[in-house]
């Protein structure tokens, strides 16, 4: 079985080709730092990858993301599953980070999220909801966490500078995060992603893109 992962819901975007036999085998892997150009840059990388073969399973990071890469992401997992008539499976942006790092830190990580502006999104691996929260609150944030050690992000490392965390506070070192292809075999091992034939993406906010008819007419 070959299994196609894309991720393009946070600043590293990814895409994988792994054999599923004895064990999983890495086809194919690209990963790069998104510069808001996954329209150009991603469908020439997955015409690459299927040079190897057609799949048989499609794997996306769903979402929360930024709007535009999220949106093609997700909608080229849906195309390339009705073409190839394979199922496709997501997982949130949320269980993608967490499983992106060692496991004996998971319980010590809090995911930050961008969340527009000047908020992010921040979640404890206790909690099953994201709190919304300033950039400058997250001292506050963190003073009612005293088990919380590192911090796992979408964001790039420009924008992890000016998101200032407190002192006991450290990002998880970039050399830590496991490569793409080994978290979409992980992710699709442990059974918790069910696949379907179209999956939605997820957004912390609602895009905005229209105005409803209820705000025109009212």
């Amino acid at each position: 079985m070959l299994i196609l992962g894309i991720n393009t819901a946070i600043a590293k975007t990814a895409l994988t080709l792994i054999k599923n036999g004895d064990g999983y085998k890495t086809v194919f892997l690209r990963e790069w730092e998104s510069n808001r150009d996954e329209a150009e840059k991603l469908l020439p990388q997955i015409k690459a990858a299927l040079k190897n073969g057609h799949p048989d399973k499609i794997f996306v990071v769903a979402g929360p993301g930024a709007f535009t890469g999220l949106r093609i992401g997700v909608t080229a997992a849906n195309t390339l599953a009705y073409a190839f008539n394979a199922p496709v499976t997501s997982c949130s942006t949320f269980d993608f980070l967490i499983a992106s790092i060692p496991e004996e830190l998971r319980k010590k990580t809090v995911i930050i999220l961008r969340a527009g502006g000047e908020f992010v999104a921040a979640k404890v691996p206790s909690s099953k909801k994201a709190e919304r929260i300033g950039k400058n609150e997250l001292e506050r944030f963190f003073s009612s966490r005293k088990s919380i050690e590192f911090a796992v992000s979408d964001m790039s490392a420009e924008e992890k500078k000016k998101c200032v965390l407190p002192k006991k506070i450290k990002w998880i070192p970039e050399k830590t995060i496991r490569p793409f292809d080994e978290v979409v075999a992980t992710l699709i091992e442990s059974g918790k992603n069910p696949s379907a034939k179209m999956i939605a993406p997820q957004y912390l906010l609602p895009p905005k893109i229209t105005v409803s008819k209820k705000e025109i007419f009212t």
